[in-house]
């Protein structure tokens, strides 16, 4: 049995410590089930990425299952420079943005990029496109999948009335699993005990 685990930071296990590798939630559930960890998550990444790594994946590897926790609906990545040489051997290097950065680096570019074209709606509708495009893949593939989200309910919130939504709804396998709090020291990222939880919480699951 295979099961693919993708999303940002809480997937990768940010901010576990030096350990991390064996406190995320993905590495219980493997454990567990006595199964090689497959984890591509990344830390700071859209929901975009997710999907475009997930399928590449699938592309080339047999999965028997899916676990996906998607991200801020209002991260983008793109290209740029890279950083250096010894990060890149290409002269292009994805990067990610979102509000918080854009405001917090007074990006005027990006500012006014979220203001006029990535607005709420969009970013709403984009999270719905990748999820049926997920769901739709594993449909075909008989691949079992399980989807959850980092966001309060407010991020998302009107989502539920969206007919795409109600779409979702209809094809989704599993439901959304609701996210462990957010419990650390930095208020972002949950702590082992909180992977612990719901890594209980997917293994009902599965």
């Amino acid at each position: 049995m295979r099961i693919l685990f993708n999303g940002d930071s809480f997937t990768e296990g940010k901010d576990l410590g030096n350990n991390y590798l064996n406190q995320r939630y993905s590495a219980k559930i493997c454990k567990a089930l006595d199964i090689e960890e497959v984890n591509l998550a990344k830390c700071g990444s859209s929901n975009d990425r997710i999907t475009r790594t997930t399928l590449d994946y699938c592309l080339d590897n047999k999965v028997d299952m899916i676990i996906i926790c998607w991200s801020y609906p209002d991260r983008l990545m793109y290209t740029g420079d890279a950083p250096s040489k010894e990060d890149s051997q290409s002269k292009l290097h994805w990067k990610s943005t979102s509000v918080k950065r854009a405001t917090y680096y007074k990006d005027k570019r990006w500012i006014s990029f979220y203001r006029d074209i990535w607005t709420d709606e969009m970013m709403r509708h984009n999270f719905i496109i990748n999820c049926l495009m997920i769901q739709e893949f594993c449909q075909n593939r008989d691949i079992k999948l399980i989807m959850s989200h980092i966001c309060p309910p407010d991020i998302y919130k009107g989502i539920t009335i969206d007919p795409l939504f109600k779409m979702i709804t209809t094809l989704d396998q599993e439901g959304f699993v609701a996210p462990p709090k957010m419990d650390t020291g930095d208020g972002i990222h949950p702590n082992a005990i909180m992977h612990s939880k719901f890594a209980k919480e997917l293994l009902s699951r599965l």
